[in-house]
C-alpha cells in the first residue's frame, strides 16, 4: 500500500512538472516574441498607442499568417490617415503605406500576410504598424510578435493548442495524485499543495496575458511564478 501510494506521489509530480513546463513555455514564448519586437529597431515615433493590431501568437515555419489592426475616426469629419506597417525580414524591415478614407465614426480594418520570409533572429517575425497624425489625433503605433517553429503536420495554433491542452491536462492530473496522496492535509503537506494550486492559477494567468499581448502584465505575472517555485523548492526541502 506504502509503495503504490508512493509511486502516485511521483507520479503527481511529474505531471505536474511536464504540465509546468508546457506552459511555462507558451507563456515564455509569447512574451520573449512581444518584448523583442518592442526593442527589434523600428522607427520609434512615439506620441500614442493604439491597441487593435492582432497578430498570431504562433505560426510553423511553411504557413502564411495574418496581421490585423482596425481603426476608427473619432472626429466629427471625414479624415485620410496613413497607414503604415512595417515588418521584420533577415535584411531590412519591409515597410508599405496605405490611406484609407474614414467618415466620422466609421472604422476600417488593414490586413498585412506574412510568411517564412519574414522570420528573423531565428524564430521571431516581427511587426509595427503606425497610424500617422491627423488633427487633432497624434501619431500612434503599436507592435506584436510572433514565435515561428519547425513542426510537421499541424499549423503553429493548432500545435499551440495541443501543447496548451496536454499542459493543462497534466497540471490538472497531477494536482489531484497529489491532493489525493497527501494525508493528513495539514501543516507543511497543506503548504506545500496550496503552493502548487496557485502557481498553476498564476501560470495559467500569464499564459493568458502572453496570448492576448499583456506582455507587461504577464511579465509580472512571471516573475510572481518564479517566487512561488522558490517557495516550492523551501517546501519540498
Amino acid at each position: 500500500m506504502k509503495i503504490r501510494k508512493k509511486t502516485a506521489y511521483i507520479l503527481g509530480i511529474v505531471l505536474y512538472v511536464i504540465g509546468l513546463v508546457l506552459i511555462l513555455f507558451i507563456a515564455g514564448s509569447t512574451f520573449m516574441s512581444d518584448i523583442e519586437a518592442v526593442v527589434y529597431g523600428f522607427d520609434d515615433l512615439s506620441q500614442g498607442r493604439f491597441s487593435t493590431l492582432r497578430c498570431p501568437p504562433v505560426l510553423n515555419r511553411d504557413e502564411t499568417g495574418t496581421l490585423r489592426a482596425t481603426f476608427s475616426n473619432p472626429l466629427d469629419r471625414a479624415i485620410q490617415p496613413i497607414v503604415r506597417a512595417d515588418l521584420s525580414t533577415r535584411i531590412l524591415a519591409q515597410s508599405t503605406r496605405t490611406q484609407i478614407s474614414l467618415e466620422p465614426g466609421q472604422s476600417q480594418t488593414l490586413e498585412w500576410q506574412v510568411d517564412q520570409t519574414n522570420v528573423d533572429l531565428g524564430s521571431f517575425i516581427f511587426a509595427k504598424v503606425y497610424i500617422y497624425a491627423v488633427y487633432p489625433l497624434p501619431l500612434r503605433e503599436a507592435t506584436c510578435g510572433i514565435f515561428v517553429i519547425n513542426l510537421p503536420y499541424l499549423t503553429g495554433v493548432q500545435w499551440l493548442s495541443l501543447a496548451l491542452v496536454l499542459g493543462l491536462a497534466c497540471l490538472g492530473g497531477g494536482l489531484i495524485l497529489l491532493a489525493r496522496e497527501t494525508h493528513p492535509l495539514t501543516g507543511r503537506p497543506r503548504e506545500r499543495l496550496y503552493a502548487l494550486v496557485a502557481l498553476v492559477i498564476f501560470v495559467v494567468a500569464a499564459v493568458v496575458c502572453g496570448l492576448l499581448g499583456w506582455w507587461v502584465l504577464g511579465g509580472i505575472l512571471l516573475i510572481i511564478c518564479i517566487l512561488l517555485m522558490a517557495v516550492m523548492l523551501y517546501l519540498l526541502s
